[in-house]
């Protein structure tokens, strides 16, 4: 099963799109040559990490539209840049879900398929305050996967390392609705503060989230 999901905007705005790689490795390898500058990242991969690897660089090159390809490099914090282009992007990976992003202002982007044990590790991403507020939700599995997804969303967008998920990273309230949620939330940081839109939605059996720069 190949691209599942894409929303096409302006370019000033957004272009995403999402894969489910049922495919062998060799249907990405026969789109995509990696340059030179890229085999450094594929070198000591998984056979399945080097999948996710080819797949969203697939993924990227269809979002651009473009004849040639372009390097998809990661700068020093391991933030995924287009060598060339003056675009912003992020990339997510989940079992055999592939996302990707890109856009005119800072973006990020997160999909994750809906797993129990999720409410393991709800306390380290998320507040006490923001636990009580879902405490007595029907759907709290799906809250708990918007709230990750967003805020992993809004780190990827931040693109720096050492920020804290619960004390940077705010989500405003909103109720979830399966068929899509629109909400808010910044990223505060020392001198860095912004404000995304965030987008959620389930797709087939994962939660997609990305923030979108206001």
């Amino acid at each position: 099963m190949p691209l599942i999901h894409s929303d096409n905007q302006d370019s000033t705005s957004h272009s995403l799109a999402v894969w489910h790689a049922s495919e062998e490795l060799s249907f990405f390898e026969e789109w995509i040559i990696p340059y030179a500058e890229e085999r450094t990242q594929l070198r000591g991969l998984s056979e399945k990490k080097t999948k996710e690897w080819f797949t969203s660089r697939y993924l990227v090159h269809y979002l651009l539209g473009s004849e040639d390809r372009h390097p998809c490099l990661k700068d020093e914090f391991g933030k995924p840049f287009i060598r060339e282009m003056p675009m912003h992007l992020s990339i997510s990976h989940s079992d055999k879900f592939s996302a990707a992003i890109i856009g005119g202002a800072m973006v990020g982007i997160d999909i994750q398929v809906l797993v129990p044990k999720i409410e393991r590790i709800a306390h380290k991403f998320m507040s006490v305050s923001e636990l009580e507020d879902i405490s007595d939700k029907d759907t709290r599995l799906e809250y708990l996967h918007v709230y990750w997804g967003a805020k992993e969303s809004l780190y990827k967008a931040y693109g720096r390392r050492g920020i804290d998920f619960i004390k940077e990273l705010f989500i405003d309230a909103f109720d979830f609705n399966p068929k899509g949620t629109i909400f808010s939330g910044y990223v505060a940081k020392e001198n860095f503060v912004k404000e995304f839109k965030i987008t959620s939605k389930i797709i087939q059996n994962a939660m997609l989230v990305y923030a979108i720069e206001i």
